[in-house]
């Protein structure tokens, strides 16, 4: 199944449902150790970056995932929110002028938010950070052939969960949770767990339509 513009605008508006969803619970969750800003910042930037998706009549793919970046950007300027927008205005260059991806490119898209997080955040795997769930994804895909996007996306959601899982064992090396150094342990990382539920929606996405 080749995923066209109309698709992505609705795995933007899925993403945009999710994350107001999932408002309070990353709030709580990153006022343990962090600014407790991180729901507010993930619902904004996914409703501006749908709300903005829904109007535009760009016809390349690979442009539309750059300009949702770069509204992720403006909606909120914080550390996460330029983070994600980073990534995926990387995922889009990485596409570049593509008008449709298929099943192979989504390695693609990964791999570009890979590197967008890596020159945006300079931060490596085993910090305790969204890196830790977006890296080994992009990686684990590498090597992989899926006869459906459905079939990739549960295996990638699979995948992801022992990721995020082994954020626990990890040691805070950023931002304010790095104060608590080995008292970090303990506790899954809010900035891994946004990587993880954008995995799991964009899964839940293809289940429902496949």
């Amino acid at each position: 199944m080749a995923i066209g513009i109309d698709e992505f605008k609705g795995i933007l508006k899925v993403l945009k449902e999710r994350f107001a969803e999932k408002k309070e619970y990353l709030i709580e969750m990153d006022s343990i150790m962090g600014d407790g800003d991180l729901g507010i910042t993930m619902s904004k930037i996914f409703a501006a970056a749908a709300d903005e998706a829904e109007d535009s009549t760009e016809t390349s793919l690979g442009k539309l995932i750059m300009k949702s970046g770069m509204t992720m950007a403006k909606a909120a300027p914080s550390t996460m929110g330029t983070l994600m927008a980073s990534a995926f205005m990387d995922a889009g260059k990485v596409l570049k002028e593509k008008e449709s991806i298929e099943i192979s490119d989504w390695s693609l898209f990964f791999g570009g938010m890979k590197s967008g997080i890596v020159k945006r955040g300079k931060t490596k795997v085993g910090e305790k950070t969204i890196f830790d769930v977006l890296s080994p994804v992009a990686d684990y895909l590498l090597d992989k052939n899926y006869d459906s996007e459905k079939t990739l996306f549960e295996d990638l959601t699979s995948y992801a969960a022992s990721c995020l899982e082994k954020t626990k064992d990890m040691e805070a090396q950023h931002g304010k949770a790095a104060c608590f150094g080995e008292k970090s342990k303990g506790h899954v990382d809010a900035g891994a767990t946004v990587a993880y539920l954008l995995i799991e929606t964009i899964s839940e996405y293809f289940g429902a339509t496949a």
